[in-house]
């Protein structure tokens, strides 16, 4: 079967070619199933699988699609309201590097946060790529986007996490809905898949997710790995498929008055666990970036500003409002809240438990800690809900909300900036 065939049966019948490939990208349909996300997969056309814009740096975005077949890839991109239009493209060692490809991972550099930003990704396919003659096809593609100005002119980063969907596609739409206002960004706080077993997986349970997420909301986004993403033989390809800063999945970026840190705690057991099969080596891993988020809360950027958030996915502690404890500690989890704990963090929002939680700071946790909720929209327990957490910076306050699929506002917290 050929790659392009194997695509289109296994995205099946989730996947509908309602989106124009020319002109400005559709506003949201009004429906409630898993087919509005399945609209991002598109195997009749070019571009098979609709771009998500990924936040790298302060003036920098990753634009992520795939092709059909192998073509060339790049962005045009405006933040003028479309007067005038630059060009993106990838080269390394004097290539193009999208020249002929079906992952196309374009990175923007210097555009500014504080104004919002048109794309166009384009794409063209061949008739023949040649060493000295190449012939490009009529075959070309244009999908039109927009996303927010992450910095606002009044300062105000707003900001969602999703968590722990697991494959559930069902509740993208259900938390969308409880969007209000514009969002500077989104953070994907891992599980978002159950495992990593071949691309299209990755297309139809990560792909088509930040799509659908990044046109719903118009904002760039952060993907962090849980430790179910660390499963499967195709994890090892995961990077192909999403921007990664300086190549790495954690990471640190400041919006206006706040420093976001994004930490990646790998998997959930030690690397000595038979589920494993001794071909994982997270204790490397982990010591390696536990050095990097002490030179990270060193830092001028971590120490001039007023808002430290940490996301992780693996939280180092917590009690759930259900009153379940999280206590499987990982020494490699408690090095990295050793790092954090006199690092002055102003909230940690975290993930994995699959029952919501929001904490107060502890004598052995001296900050805050919101943990967002499960992945079962049926569920009678409400501390299994799936949650949407919503947070504001605004002024000197970090407002976080813990929303339920039904709009229901289950927990809220206030925390103060530094002073």
């Amino acid at each position: 079967m050929k790659r392009r065939e194997f695509l289109m049966a296994s995205m099946g019948a989730t996947i509908a070619s309602t989106i124009k490939l020319e002109g400005q990208t559709p506003p949201p349909a009004e429906k409630t199933d898993v087919v509005e996300v399945g609209e991002m997969l598109d195997p009749d056309h070019l571009i098979c699988v609709k771009p998500h814009v990924q936040l790298i740096s302060e003036t920098e975005v990753g634009l992520v699609w795939m092709t059909s077949k192998e073509a060339e890839g790049w962005v045009e991109w405006s933040q003028d309201d479309g007067e005038t239009w630059k060009r993106a493209w990838n080269e390394r060692d004097g290539l193009l590097v999208d020249a002929c490809d079906r992952i196309h991972k374009i990175t923007v550099s210097g555009y500014s946060p504080a104004k919002p930003f048109r794309y166009r990704v384009r794409s063209r396919a061949f008739t023949s790529f040649g060493p000295y003659r190449v012939v490009r096809s009529a075959e070309e593609a244009v999908y039109e986007g927009e996303i927010n100005a992450v910095v606002p002119a009044d300062g105000t980063i707003s900001f969602a996490m999703f968590n722990d969907v697991h494959n559930k596609l069902e509740i993208y739409p259900a938390l969308c809905k409880r969007l209000e206002g514009a969002l500077s960004f989104t953070v994907f706080n891992g599980d978002i898949m159950n495992h990593i077993d071949d691309e299209p997986g990755v297309c139809k349970c990560l792909m088509a997710p930040l799509a659908y997420v990044a046109r719903q909301t118009r904002a760039p986004m952060w993907y962090l790995r849980g430790n179910h993403e660390t499963r499967g033989k195709f994890a090892r390809h995961l990077r192909d498929y999403v921007a990664l800063q300086n190549g790495h999945y954690y990471g640190a970026v400041t919006l206006g008055n706040a420093r976001f840190v994004f930490v990646d705690t790998g998997e959930d057991k030690a690397d000595d666990h038979k589920e494993y099969s001794g071909l994982v080596d997270f204790e490397h891993y982990i010591a390696h970036q536990t050095q990097w988020l002490a030179e990270e809360v060193s830092s001028p950027a971590w120490k001039d500003a007023k808002f430290r958030v940490v996301f992780m996915h693996i939280p180092p502690d917590g009690v759930c409002g259900s009153g379940r404890i999280w206590s499987q500690r990982l020494p490699r989890v408690r090095k990295l809240h050793a790092v954090l704990e006199n690092a002055g963090v102003t909230l940690l929002l975290g993930a994995h438990l699959h029952n919501w939680a929001c904490d107060d700071a502890r004598p052995e946790r001296p900050y805050p800690m919101v943990i967002g909720g499960g992945n079962n929209l049926t569920t009678t327990r409400q501390w299994s809900l799936p949650t949407l957490t919503h947070c504001t910076i605004q002024g000197n306050t970090l407002t976080v909300k813990l929303l339920s699929p039904d709009g229901k506002v289950l927990a809220q917290k206030e925390v103060a900036g530094k002073s």
